[in-house]
This record gives C-alpha cells, structure tokens and sequence, in this order.
C-alpha cells in the first residue's frame, strides 16, 4: 500500500494540510506496551509474532470470523495463524484493521501489496526474510516510527525497574502511569490481597491514603505526568471520609461488601486521588464505560486483555457532574481527560466536562477506535467546546506497530478540518494549520511539560 498516496485524504485541502502535520513526532500519552520488552529489546522473530502474539484487536476479528481459537491464540503454526487473519480480512470492508494491517507492511516493511488471503504466504516470506536481514527490536520500532514520549500503563505496586534501567540506555523518555483500577473492586475477595501488595501494612484508610502517596511520588520520580483509571462502576456521588472508613476496614478484615460499599469507597477514594493528582501537576484520566471479561470461559483460560471485553450499560451523567463539582470544591480539578466507550454517552459527557475548566474529552477508544468514531469524537468536541484543546491521538495498545494510528488518525482529521475549509465554515492557511498541529503535537506536548492548556 502506497502511503503517499491520498488515503483518507477526501479533498484537496486535506492533502495539503496531511503534508504540514504527516511528520510531526508521536507522543504516546497512553499505552500498554512491556517496559520489559523495551528494555529487553529483543528482535521479532515473525511478521506472526509482531502480529498474532498480543493484540486483542486482532483476535477479536478472527473470532467474529469464527476461526477457531487453536489458530488465535492456540498451537497452530504461524503460518497458519497468519492465513486465518488473513482470511478474516478479506471479510472485513470498514474495519480499521484492514488498512492499519496494510500501513504496518507499508511503513515498517516497503511492502505495497495488499494482505489477503492469496498474498499471505508471499508477504510473510518477504517480511520474515527481512526480519532475519535487517532485525528489528521494540526500542528501534518507536525510534523508526519518530515516536518522542511514552507513557506506559503501570500499577500502584510496581517496582518500575524497568522505567529506571530505560532512562539509563535508551533516547526515548518511557515513563510511567499510575493505573489505580487494583485500589477498587472490594466486593471481590481478592481485595485485601491487593490493597497490601501496595503495603503490606495497610489495615485503615489512612495507611491507605498515606501509601498511595508515597507511591505517588514513587512515580513522580520516574518521570510520571499522567494518571489512569478503568471506570467500570461510577459512584452516584461524593462519600464523606468516616463512612468510607468504617467500610474500608471492614473491606480488609474480609467481611463481604456490598455494591453500596463499593460505591460509598469510590466516590471518597476518587476525590482523594484527584486532590493528590492536582498537587503534583498530574494529568487525571478517567476511561469510562468498559465491561471488562464479558466471556468468562474466555476469561478462565486466557486470563484478562484477551479479546472478551465489551461496552457495559450506560452511566448517569448526573454522577459525573456531582464528582467533577465535588473535586473541584475540594481545591480545583487536575487536568482532566475523559475517554467515553459508549458512543449515545458522547455528546451529554464532552457538554458535561465543558462545564469545568480543563477537563477535555479524549481520544476515540477501544471500539470507537476507527474512522467514523473518530470523526464522531473530533465534530462533538468541536461543536461542545474548542477543538483546539483537544488533546490528542494516542495508540492505547499492546503492539510495537501500532503507530500507524497516529498516521491514521491525522489523515482523518486533515479530511475534516478541509471539509470545514472548503464549505467555508473556517479560513484556510494559518488558523487551520495551527488547530491541526495542536491536535496533532504541541496540546500534548504542552501537557507533557507541566503546562495545562
């Protein structure tokens, strides 16, 4: 596939915009990458294991096309696990795999045919003889793809060894995100043994709090600016902090909890967290809406991040507001990024988060990851608030190759902002070019460097 070529670009402004933002450097503010495998830095074997080894996305796919786990996830051959894909593109017109397959085998590997079933086995020659030519290794991916920042996705009780070995022997700032999603979850029975893998002394609220701020720093140390959060559940508002230690106690003494208890705790420990965030200049993100093992048997024998995630029930706007005005009463919001997974939420969410200074609606996420939910993202922030404070594309995977998004999602936004242009809804030249390389660069940049839009 040939990438100079006006893919996505749909007139002619589009194109001459793409040219002035095309080469701009990634900033990769949220992702799941292995700092271990950075740091390890070990050479791809095969277009297969590049491919095949970790990405959900694709696995999902192949068991939409209902090829059998053995060839997903299972012993079959990686030639064959790469003719199952390829049968499961050839069926898939719209899906954004199909053309962020064929922009990795353009960018990473000069090749221009297109991945399909009767090209396979050629392209899979082709790829893995030049795998064993000319090597190529995590740390040179990110360096070929002009990638500039990395933020990963971490855990309150990492070690971030491998954050700190990074900063030593590679160019490229990899820091860390404090992920908080193990700090909830009390009416499983896992959580004490999870709240003490943070400290192991942890019996009250207060020790709680006390080492999460000690964490907190922890990351700050290794180069932290943002800050995670899964939102499956989403308290209906604030909870005074007596209650929530009385049933922070009684959480870790192993009594069962109730769904009450849970969202009594979520909604102090949110406002907690987000005064700790705003004292350290941290960006505060909430990805809201996932239902995470959906598949259970799935679940059982993979484990999480295997495909079997869905879009949960919608959440009330109303508790948004009520959390966002009780941090805000607390001292100030940190700078805040919402990402929405369902998308009959978006318009209500981006109208509430226009309510309070600095928070921004994020990327299009996980299955609104594609052209049209792009889109969808880029006019509803646009006609909700500024899309000029927009913060961003990010890749929000597992895989070495997904850069491509960022190439994707810039020839998208070029397409919009000419169609604006040309129907004469906003000048060319300069104002539009500035708005395209905020999106595309500098907002994050701007982040990235302590200073909120």
């Amino acid at each position: 596939m040939n990438l100079n070529r006006p893919m996505l670009l749909e007139n002619q402004t589009a194109e001459k915009l793409y040219q002035k933002v095309r080469q701009l450097p990634i900033l990769d503010y949220h992702c799941h990458l292995s700092p271990k495998e950075l740091l390890e830095n070990q050479p791809f074997e095969s277009l297969c294991s590049l491919w095949l080894s970790r990405d959900h996305y694709k696995w999902r796919l192949m068991r939409m096309a209902g090829i059998s786990e053995r060839c997903i996830t299972g012993n079959a051959s990686p030639e064959e696990k790469l003719k199952c894909y390829a049968e499961a593109l050839a069926g898939a017109p719209g899906n954004p795999l199909f053309l962020w397959s064929q922009m990795e085998l353009a960018k990473y590997f000069e090749t221009q045919e297109t991945f399909l079933p009767e090209t396979c086995d050629r392209i899979r020659e082709q790829t893995d003889r030049l795998l064993k030519e000319h090597p190529l290794t995590p740390q040179e991916l990110l360096l070929r793809s002009k990638v500039e920042y990395v933020a990963t996705t971490d855990s309150p009780d990492s070690n971030l060894k491998e954050h700190f070995l990074l900063q030593k022997t590679f160019s490229i700032p990899v820091t860390p995100t404090f992920r908080t999603d193990s700090l909830f979850g009390m009416t499983d029975p896992t959580f004490p043994l999870r709240i003490r893998k943070i400290g192991a002394h942890i019996r009250t609220l207060e020790e709680l709090e006390g080492a999460i701020e000690s964490k907190l720093d922890f990351f700050v140390s290794a180069g932290c600016r943002f800050t995670d959060l899964g939102v499956e559940d989403f308290p209906d508002g604030p909870a005074e902090k007596k209650e929530a230690k009385t049933i922070f106690l009684q959480a870790m003494n192993g009594q069962n909890m109730t769904a009450r208890d849970e969202n009594c705790y979520r909604g102090y420990l949110y406002r907690f967290l987000a005064k700790k965030y705003r004292e350290r200049n941290l960006v505060m993100q909430w990805h809201i809406g996932p239902k995470r093992n959906a598949n259970p048997e799935l679940f059982d024998r993979l484990g999480p991040d295997c495909g079997g995630d869905c879009i949960d029930t919608p959440i009330k706007i109303h508790s948004v507001l009520s959390l966002l005005a009780a941090i805000q009463n607390d001292g100030g919001l940190p700078k805040t990024i919402l990402y929405c997974l369902d998308p009959a939420l978006l318009v209500p969410l981006a109208a509430a988060g226009a309510s309070f200074c600095g928070v921004s609606i994020g990327a299009a996420w996980w299955f609104s990851d594609h052209k049209h939910g792009i889109r969808q993202v880029l006019q509803t922030v646009a006609e909700q608030g500024q899309l000029a404070a927009f913060p961003g594309m990010l890749t929000d995977s597992r895989s070495f190759l997904s850069y491509v998004r960022h190439d994707y999602f810039r020839r998208i936004l070029c397409t919009l902002l000419g169609e604006w242009v040309e129907s004469g809804e906003f000048p060319s030249g300069a104002p539009t070019e500035k708005v395209a390389r905020k999106l595309c660069y500098e907002n994050m940049k701007n982040i990235i460097g302590g200073n909120i839009l």
